[in-house]
């Protein structure tokens, strides 16, 4: 029986261009992300909503109590679209946790799902990408030029944006806050942790050996990765051509727990990644 691999991570922390990687490998199949609840990703098979819509679950097949059951159904139908793989990775971002709830739930308590990702031993990559200015920035861009991911080669857009400097501390204080929770929901769990800083940014966008074989060794399987993307880094250029008002957003973070993020991550010259 295929095992269930949970990818967790923020948007823009590079999962598509790991999944490339991981996709590479025959013991791999990767999904995108299975909870996500916008109407246009109801495109792929793989989407949760998608196989409830589809066959024609009650609205109580999403409550507490049926939950686990619908779950079933579904990880049944991922094991239908995978076939023979032994490894299946299910794309799961942050913010779509939240959605599994527990019985009255408080706001403050960590969502349901870590707790059954526990109780069924799914294994877990946690990537995480340190820089969340540059994140944050790539999310925004991402967004406004409605493209997620580039190949290999494609050119750059030349696009940046004025950031609103009161937003952006939040935002910032905000993704700490809520790294602090992931943290303590996965604390004490076996989770392979992977950083982008680590993976993607070598000159020639290449994944380093040793990560690859950190990854091999983790999973079991025979180290026979690509060891680049399919896709392409988006924003290889520094935060200074990406932000508009750089000198405004330097002199307000500059000094406070964010100023180290104006140190731009290693590898942002100009080369696609």
């Amino acid at each position: 029986m295929s095992e269930k691999v949970i990818l967790l991570a923020r948007q823009r922390s590079g999962t598509h261009a790991l999944k490339s990687i991981l996709q590479s490998h025959p013991d791999f199949y990767c999904f995108e992300e299975i909870f996500h609840a916008d109407p246009a990703f109801r495109s792929c098979p793989e989407n949760f909503f998608r196989f409830v819509e589809e066959n024609g679950l009650p609205a109580t097949a999403l409550f507490p109590w049926n939950i686990e059951e619908t779950l079933g159904a579904f990880w049944s139908h991922l094991d239908a679209l995978a076939g023979d793989s032994r490894l299946q990775v299910l794309d799961v971002k942050y913010n779509s946790t939240q959605w599994m709830l527990r019985n009255w739930q408080p706001l403050s308590q960590c969502p349901r799902l870590f707790d059954y990702i526990k109780q069924n031993n799914f294994k877990v990559i946690h990537l995480t990408r340190q820089n969340a200015l540059r994140q944050w920035v790539s999310g925004e861009l991402a967004a406004r030029r409605k493209v997620w991911s580039i190949s290999p080669g494609t050119q750059e857009l030349p696009q940046s944006i004025c950031i609103e400097i009161e937003p952006l501390l939040w935002t910032l204080q905000g993704m700490y806050e809520e790294d602090d929770l992931i943290w303590k929901a996965l604390w004490g769990y076996d989770v392979l942790g992977l950083e982008y800083a680590d993976l993607f940014l070598q000159p020639d966008g290449r994944v380093p050996q040793p990560i690859l074989k950190e990854i091999s060794d983790w999973f079991g399987v025979v180290c026979t990765f690509e060891n680049k993307p399919h896709c392409a880094k988006q924003l290889a250029r520094p935060l200074t051509a990406l932000i508009e008002n750089y000198d405004e957003v330097k002199r307000v973070i500059e000094g406070t727990e964010f100023g180290w993020m104006l140190e731009d991550e290693p590898g942002t010259t100009g080369e696609t990644q």
